[in-house]
């Protein structure tokens, strides 16, 4: 068995065009640290680039042009948090041209933190949390339909399809016997990402494979980002609300439900009831009894 935590987005700052760092870095995941621990894989997106490099490969107007980059300390920061492995295939990570991809990869690697980086070019949009089956759009950028690829990941041999995005989190379904998230949504943007509404609903979505990859166990644990994109404990479980919506209206066929405590469940029918003046009586696929 391995148990494989993963977030969404992460960015601990950023220090270009001007400085927006915190000036105790460490206290930025100390309240989600713990809930990060105790698994085997802990994945993240890295929206941005570990890098001194001074020269961006960006025309940052401050308005739809970003560039994020995070001093080279910042590594061992995410190596302390618990992180094991980042996704740099974004359009933050190239930010400071390959130069700075490489100091990423050298960094991440030098505090012990793996990465892949196959890169394409990628845009964001927010205020999209349905997951559609057909193809969307995004900045007139044709991004295909995300029901048919990541299933198609799946037939394809993928154990676990972790999507990122749109900076919301998206339904999630069981297919196959794999899980699909089709979004994490934002996990950290400290003084860099919007958090009002839904931007900052966020999760660690906890699960647990056997060898051969069928899923054994998922756990939505939710997490609310406040102020200025600080990740905190939400004892409202507003994130675990907002998929189960989201999973009724997109994904209704999934093999799998999500619970209100967020542990993802095979799915159960109900009984079926057939109502007489002596009560509800229950009515299964194999007998039907009623006392009166």
């Amino acid at each position: 068995m391995i148990t494989i935590k993963a977030v969404g987005d992460v960015i601990l700052g950023t220090d270009f065009p001007d400085h927006r760092l915190h000036p105790e870095p460490r206290r930025l995941l100390a309240q989600v640290q713990a809930a990060l621990a105790g698994a085997d894989v802990v994945f993240g997106n890295l929206e941005g680039a570990i890098t001194r490099h001074p020269y961006s490969s960006k025309q940052v107007n401050g308005y739809s042009v970003f560039a994020f980059r995070m001093p080279p300390s910042y590594a061992q920061i995410l190596k302390e948090a618990g992180f094991t492995i980042f996704n740099l295939a974004n359009n933050h990570t190239g930010d400071f041209g390959d130069i700075g991809l490489r100091d990423t990869v050298h960094h991440l690697q030098t505090a012990g933190v793996s990465s892949f980086d196959k890169r394409g070019e990628i845009f964001y949009q927010t205020g999209a949390l349905r997951t559609r089956n057909h193809n969307e759009v995004f900045f007139g950028e044709a991004r295909g339909n995300p029901i048919l690829f990541n299933r198609r990941m799946v037939d394809a041999g993928a154990d676990l399809v972790l999507g990122h995005g749109p900076h919301v989190p998206r339904a999630m379904e069981v297919y196959r016997g794999k899980l699909i998230a089709y979004s994490l949504g934002n996990f950290i943007g400290y003084r860099t990402l919007g958090t009002q509404g839904e931007l900052g609903y966020s999760l660690i979505l906890a699960t647990r494979l056997a060898a051969d990859g069928q899923l054994l166990g998922a756990r939505v644990i939710p997490v609310i980002i406040q102020g200025e994109g600080i990740p905190v404990p939400d004892r409202h479980q507003r994130t675990i609300k907002l998929i189960q919506k989201l999973n009724r209206l997109d994904v209704p066929e999934s093999a799998w439900v999500l619970g209100d405590d967020g542990v993802m469940r095979p799915f159960t029918a109900p009984p079926s009831t057939q109502t007489s003046a002596y009560g509800t009586c229950p009515r299964t696929l194999e007998s039907y009894v009623c006392f009166i």
